[in-house]
Formats: C-alpha cells, sequence, structure tokens
C-alpha cells in the first residue's frame, strides 16, 4: 500500500526588512571600546552578508540553509555579550513579519510586522527560521530514498526541539509578543506538528525496512498519539486562526490514519499467531478509522489504497473464518490497547556554538561588554591607584626639597667663595635649558583655557542635547497621555546624566587646579628667567658676598655626605614611579573566566587583591623611602643648625642666599609645573576623546529615539484615524416635524411634435 498519508506541514520562513549594520555597529565599537572601526570593517561586512542571505524569507530547501541559518544564529549570540542591540546600546532596529499572514501575489508580504530595538528578537527570529528551514526540508525529501529518509527521520524531531526550546528558553527574553506567529501557544503546536511529522517518517522507514508487523504496529500508534497531541495544540482558540485552512484537516485526518495502520499492522501480527478473531476486529476497525479519516481529511489524504488493501484482507479474513476457524470475534473495546513505541524524540539542542568547532567568530578580538567594562572599571582603579602612589612620592620630595631650599641646601654647601655660582644652581640651570626655558610652561599655560573650553562645550552641548529630547518626550507625552507608552527619556538617560555630572565635576576641579598652576608659575617666574639666562648673567644676578662654607668642616662634611643620601633616595624614589606608572596586568582572561563559569564579574570583590598583587610590594618600598627620608630630614635640619652658628653673616651674604634659596625654589617649582602642564595636556586630550565617544552614544540614541518617535506618531495617527467616530445626536423632535419631505414635481409633459427643434444635420462634403 502507499505509505504516503498526505502532504507534510511547515510553516513559511519569517521575513525580514533589509537592515544597515555597518554605522550603528562601528559607532558603538568606536564610542565603546575606543577601538579603531576600520579593523572591524570586514567583520562587520560578513556580519551584514550573512543576514542579507538568511533573513530575505527565501532559502533553498538544501542542508545548506541549515548550515548557512546556524552559522548566523551562532554569530548573534557570539556578539550578544559584545554588541548589544537595545535601548541605550546599539540603536538599531530589526523588522520582521509574521510567517502566517502573508498576502499571496507577485508583490507579496506579509501584512502584520512589528519592529524593535532588540538583539533578542533578532535571535528569536532567525532560531524560528532555523527551526521552519528544518521542517521545510524535511518535508521536501523523497521518502523512497535512505538519503531522504534518514534526513528527514533527523530533520523533523530537530524542528520540534528547536520549536520547544523557542517556548521554554528564548520567548521570555522578549519584552511582550511581536508578531503572532512568536506566540509560546504557536511554538508549542508547531512542536507537536513536528515531532508527529518526524514519527510517520520512522513509520515509513519501518514500512520499507520489513521490520516486524508488531513493531510497524506500534510505531503507527504512537504516531497517532502525537498527531493527537498537535490537533489539541493547533486547534487551541489562541493560535487557530493562524493555520492554513487545510491544516487541521489534514493533521486530525492524519491521526485516524495512523490509528487504522496501527491496527492494520496488528492484524498481520494476530494472523502470524493465528488469532483470526482479534485479526478481523482489528480490520473491521481499521477500515473505519480509513474512511473516517478519508472524510475528516476532506480529500487531502491518500486513503484510497489503502482502503482497498484493507478490505481486500477484512473479505479474505471473514471468508476464511466462517469456512474454516470459526473463531469468536472480540469487540474492539474488549481488545487489549496497542503498544507503542516513541521512535521519534525531541533531542537535546545542541550548546553554543550549535555549528560545532568549527564556528569562528568574526568579532573574536572583541571582549564581551560586560569584561570591556569590568576591565575599564578596574583599569580606572589601576591608574587612581598608581596616581595616588606617584603622587604621594613626588609630594614627599617636592617637601624635602622645600625643605632643603629652605635651608639653602646643598648651594650653602657649595658657596666657598661667596662670588662664584655655585655647582647645583648651575646643574639646576642646565636643567632648564634643557627643557626648553620656560617660554614652552606659558605656552602651556596659555592653551589650558582653551582646552578646557573645548571639553566643556562637549559637556554642554551633550547635556543641551538631552535636555531637549527629553522635553520633546514629556511633550508628548502629556499630549498623547497612556498612548504614548514608550520608556520615558529620563529613565534611559539616566546613566549619560551621571556620566556628563561627573564630567562636570572634572572640568570644575580642573579650571581651578590650572588657575593655582597659572598663579604659582607667575610668582616664581623672575627666578625661572633668571636661571634660564647665560652663565655670565646667571653669576651677575648673584649678590656678592662672603662664603657660606668652611671647607673641611666637620657639620659641612656631615651635611654633604646627607645630601648624597638624598640624591640616592630621590633617584631609587623616580625609578619606583617608573615602575609604578608602568605597572599592568592583563585583567580580561580573569574576568572572561569568571563570566563563563558564574555567569557574572564581581569586579568590585576581585579588583582589590589585582591590585594588592600588583602594587603591593611597591608600596611598602615607598613607605620605607618615606620613613628615610624622614629621619634623614630631621639628622639635616640638626646638622644645619651647627652650620648656621658657622657660617659668616653679613647683609651682602643674607641677599645671596635669599636668591639662592629664590632660585632653587624655582627651579622645584619649574620641575613641578612641568610635570604638571605635560599631564594636564594629556587630561584634556584624553578627555576629548572620552567625550567625543560618549558624544556618539548621545547622538546615537537620540538619533534613535527621533526614529522612535517619528515611527510612534505614525502609529497614533493610523489608530486615530482608523478608530470609530460618536453617532452624531438624536435630532430634536421640533426639528424633525419642520423637515417634511417636499411634494413629488409632476413628470414632464411632452412638447408638442412640431414645436420641437431638431438637431441641424452636419454639412454635405463638398
Amino acid at each position: 500500500m502507499s505509505l504516503v498519508a498526505g502532504p507534510f506541514l511547515a510553516p513559511s520562513l519569517k521575513r525580514s526588512e533589509k537592515v544597515d549594520l555597518r554605522t550603528p555597529f562601528r559607532n558603538f565599537i568606536y564610542s565603546t571600546y575606543g577601538q579603531d572601526a576600520d579593523n572591524y570593517t570586514q567583520a562587520v561586512s560578513d556580519l551584514q552578508a550573512a543576514r542579507d542571505a538568511c533573513c530575505s524569507g527565501s532559502m533553498d530547501k538544501h542542508e545548506s540553509s541549515i548550515e548557512a541559518l546556524t552559522k548566523f544564529y551562532d554569530q548573534l549570540v557570539a556578539i550578544e555579550a559584545k554588541l548589544p542591540v537595545g535601548e541605550g546600546q546599539i540603536p538599531l532596529k530589526y523588522m520582521w513579519y509574521d510567517c502566517f499572514n502573508r498576502k499571496e501575489g507577485f508583490f507579496s508580504s506579509s501584512s502584520v510586522k512589528q519592529a524593535l530595538n532588540s538583539g533578542s528578537y533578532e535571535r528569536v527570529c532567525v532560531l524560528f527560521n532555523l527551526a521552519t528551514i528544518h521542517s521545510i526540508i524535511s518535508g521536501a525529501q523523497n521518502l523512497d530514498t535512505d538519503v531522504g529518509l534518514k534526513l528527514a527521520c533527523k530533520s523533523f524531531p530537530m524542528a520540534a526541539a528547536l520549536y520547544q526550546h523557542l517556548r521554554d528558553q528564548v520567548f521570555s527574553q522578549l519584552p511582550k509578543v511581536p508578531t503572532p506567529d512568536l506566540n509560546g501557544d504557536t511554538a508549542v503546536a508547531l512542536s507537536a506538528l513536528m515531532l508527529a511529522q518526524g514519527q510517520e517518517c520512522f513509520f515509513h522507514k519501518a514500512t520499507s525496512d520489513k521490520m516486524k508487523s508488531i513493531i510497524v504496529s506500534k510505531v503507527a500508534a504512537q504516531a497517532a498519539d502525537y498527531y493527537g497531541e498537535a490537533v489539541r495544540a493547533l486547534d487551541n482558540s489562541t493560535v487557530r486562526t493562524q493555520w492554513e485552512k487545510s491544516w487541521l484537516p489534514i493533521v486530525t485526518g492524519k491521526q485516524s490514519y495512523f490509528l487504522a495502520m496501527a491496527d492494520y499492522y496488528d492484524s498481520l501480527a494476530q494472523k502470524e499467531g493465528k488469532k483470526f478473531g482479534p485479526q478481523i476486529s482489528r480490520l473491521r476497525h481499521a477500515l473505519h478509522m480509513l474512511s473516517l479519516a478519508s472524510k475528516q481529511g476532506e480529500g487531502q489524504l491518500n486513503t484510497g489504497t489503502a482502503l482497498g488493501i484493507v478490505q481486500r484482507d477484512l473479505t479474505t479474513a471473514q471468508k476464511e473464518n466462517d469456512m474454516i476457524y470459526n473463531a469468536s470475534i472480540p469487540e474492539y473495546n474488549a481488545m487489549p490497547a496497542l503498544g507503542r513505541v516513541a521512535v521519534a524524540k525531541v533531542p537535546q539542542v545542541p550548546a553554543h556554538p550549535m555549528s560545532g568547532a568549527a564556528f569562528r567568530d568574526v568579532f573574536e578580538s572583541l571582549v564581551p561588554l560586560q569584561v570591556h567594562q569590568a576591565a575599564s572599571e578596574f583599569e580606572s582603579k589601576r591608574k587612581s591607584y598608581s596616581q595616588q602612589l606617584c603622587n604621594r612620592s613626588k609630594e614627599a620630595t617636592q617637601a624635602m626639597n622645600s625643605e632643603l631650599a629652605g635651608m639653602n641646601l646643598p648651594a650653602a654647601l657649595e658657596d666657598t667663595t661667596g662670588t662664584e655660582v655655585p655647582p647645583s644652581v648651575m646643574e639646576k640651570s642646565q636643567g632648564i635649558h634643557a627643557a626648553g626655558g620656560w617660554q614652552p610652561l606659558n605656552e602651556k599655560i596659555q592653551a589650558m583655557p582653551d582646552n578646557l573650553q573645548r571639553n566643556v562645550d562637549i559637556v554642554n552641548d551633550m547635556s543641551q542635547s538631552l535636555d531637549t529630547e527629553e522635553q520633546e518626550d514629556e511633550r508628548l507625552r502629556s499630549r498623547f497621555a497612556s498612548k504614548w507608552n514608550r520608556t520615558e527619556s529620563k529613565k534611559l538617560t539616566e546613566n549619560f546624566r551621571k556620566e556628563i555630572l561627573k564630567y562636570q565635576t572634572f572640568l570644575g576641579s580642573a579650571r581651578s587646579a590650572d588657575e593655582q598652576v597659572k598663579n604659582k608659575f607667575e610668582s616664581h617666574l623672575g627666578a625661572m628667567q633668571i636661571l634660564c639666562s647665560s652663565p655670565e648673567d646667571l653669576k651677575g644676578n648673584l649678590p656678592s658676598g662672603g662664603p657660606s662654607a668652611q671647607t673641611g668642616s666637620e657639620c659641612v662634611l656631615q651635611l654633604q655626605n646627607m645630601m648624597a643620601q638624598w640624591t640616592q633616595i630621590r633617584s631609587d624614589r623616580e625609578r619606583l614611579e617608573a615602575d609604578v606608572e608602568q605597572a599592568t596586568c592583563d585583567v580580561n582572561a580573569r574576568f572572561l573566566s569568571a563570566l563563563m563559569s558564574d555567569g557574572a564579574i564581581n569586579e568590585e570583590a576581585t579588583s582589590p587583591q589585582i591590585l594588592e598583587d600588583l602594587f603591593g610590594a611597591k608600596r611598602a618600598t615607598l613607605d620605607e623611602s618615606l620613613q628615610r627620608q624622614e629621619q634623614l630630614l630631621f639628622q639635616i635640619k640638626a646638622a644645619n643648625e651647627v652650620f648656621e652658628r658657622e657660617k659668616s653673616s653679613s647683609s651682602a651674604a643674607n641677599q645671596r642666599e635669599e636668591m639662592l634659596k629664590r632660585l632653587a625654589a624655582a627651579f622645584d617649582v619649574f620641575t613641578e609645573l612641568n610635570a604638571n602642564l605635560t599631564e594636564g595636556t594629556k587630561f584634556y586630550a584624553d578627555l576629548t576623546g572620552l567625550l567625543m565617544q560618549l558624544q556618539q552614544k548621545v547622538n546615537d540614541l537620540i538619533f534613535a529615539r527621533n526614529t522612535e518617535k517619528e515611527d510612534a506618531l505614525k502609529d497614533l495617527q493610523a489608530s486615530i484615524a482608523g478608530s470609530e467616530h460618536a453617532p452624531a445626536p438624536a435630532q430634536p423632535s421640533y426639528q424633525q416635524s419642520q423637515r417634511e419631505a417636499p411634494a413629488r414635481p409632476p413628470p414632464p409633459t411632452a412638447a408638442p411634435r412640431q414645436q420641437q427643434r431638431t438637431a441641424p444635420l452636419p454639412p454635405t462634403a463638398a
């Protein structure tokens, strides 16, 4: 008999509008990761090409289509944590059509559609299409071939698994049901249908492999059960109207058909066991169920051949029983229930990546956004910790230099003549010359207001843009009330507001610091200019006086030794500061491991230990250095008191000493300001880059919000225009009484024939 009961059923593929991924993805990579988006041009192009191929709603009925959709879905899952599409992230709307509401025609398209700014929505729709392409390809196979039958037996259950996975795991990621085909009950019905069709394919395999009749009967009985479950799911009131009209009759008819097949093959087993009465009972019921299937299927099932064979076997069995066996024929309901064998089972959906080990993430060089954010937080803490240690070291060094300058050390120890420039002062002069003199310092100070204002303008522009968008949102919310149901701007922009406030605080502190730098520079400018002069001019600017130091004096020797110790401490500290500034570590692997194992990253709990491992020994070294400095300063002050009593004192010597102190202090200020201004210039440049990235995010959000606003206004206008208007009020009775119908005019009377005018004849051509 023919093994094909009727057609296999499958929904159409969902179709999506084309979407340009390049611009929003490139902008996000630049603004969030701070990387050159050109490095990812090929990756974005590959993703764009994959989407264009997989989301058009039309794919070949070939296994290559399954492979393409699987790889595309894997890629979407891989970038879910790296390039998130959604509000406040990548502003990208995916438009998808419902697969069951498709208008037929040359320019056909689904009438039900939904656009969402959601990466989860895109993944759900692609996974739906992956399940659907499994079912479409399965239904297109030639079941008379081993290859086609094997593929159908494999792909129908996989389609069932994917639809079930959509309902159990994926639909919950969506804030609402975008289109009817993504309803949970729809997935339940499709999963049940695909499992039933998979069991039907195993029935074909059992018959083609000529398995024992009792086994074939059990496979058929299970197919009938599966189709019964599919009927109940398809006939659910929430989804019943989605299917084509032929679906329920076909599935209902197949349930009866496979009950008939179960009875028929069990009758063969009964015959083999010489149980002729039960054989006849089974055949009678099989004939009844085939007739019912033919009626239920509304002419869409192939039951004719099966009816003929069952009728023939029943006639033969009854004749033989009447003539030979005279076996009693039991009532069908009194017979044992048919056995079941569930060969088609819902398999486990493969873990990511579904396409296997050969899958390659085209964005593999990007870490997940959670890892990037955690690493950025850690890097901010690392820089802050490093800066705190360096500042602590530099402040201690500056304090020591200030103490020494106040004691005119080491210049007083070197001033043995009272007329020459002390070597330490000459060294300071050469240091300032090597750094370019005081003019570059002045140029940097003059540039600071412009650098500051550039960043202030960016921050103000972002704040104003967000204010304008929020005011427009509030205006429309007041106008349309509950109909304006999109997310409030003030909730969506809360993080941006916090970032802007943080940068405004930074800039306020920077303005104050810049002013302090300028004042300090101006107060020491005169002494700096002296240090920047030639050796002759420098000597001429120093008042002459008696020698400060007595060569060979015990206190002089002690102070010289202490100055050498300080020089060593300062050198060691400078190397320590360089080590602290360069101390880095790659935390991406550590955070990624935490994300993979725990599903989350506790950066606040993890960072302190990493920082301790990175800076703990260096902090201890600095503590020791500061302690040595404190002890050394105490010794220097004690020795300097003796030195002060021994050295000569006069008005000229005092003036010379004051000038040497001024020059020493000016050099320290020059060194300090030069470092501060270099750091400040870099700070403003880095801040401009960060603010431009943030501004790009703000602009993307506002663009997305404006697009969303326009779409929402169009929908509101359409709903208002299509809504029913209130009926006109009843007319007062006094108005109705005055509106009597006018009298009917009399019919026109024909004019006398002689008075009728006739149209003139056209002139005859000459």
